[in-house]
């Protein structure tokens, strides 16, 4: 999708020099990936304590002993 953007030439130079000289298309997806994956990061970390999960480990291992048997 073609999108017109004003971005601040040292900002977008800045990041060009970070991610590598690569072309302006490559570099701003690049960094809406990174930002994206930080954000969701975020997300995650913040759901710590409110979700209880089981833990299956013994069970999960002591089966596949059993199956290799």
């Amino acid at each position: 999708m073609k999108t017109t953007l004003n971005i601040p030439d040292e900002l977008l130079d800045e990041i060009r020099s970070v991610f590598g000289d690569r072309s302006r298309t490559d570099v701003i997806c690049d960094a809406l990936e990174q930002y994206l994956m930080q954000k969701r990061r975020e997300n995650l970390l913040g759901l710590k304590g409110k979700l209880s999960l089981a833990d299956f480990t013994e069970e999960l291992e002591a089966a596949e002993l059993k199956e290799d048997k």
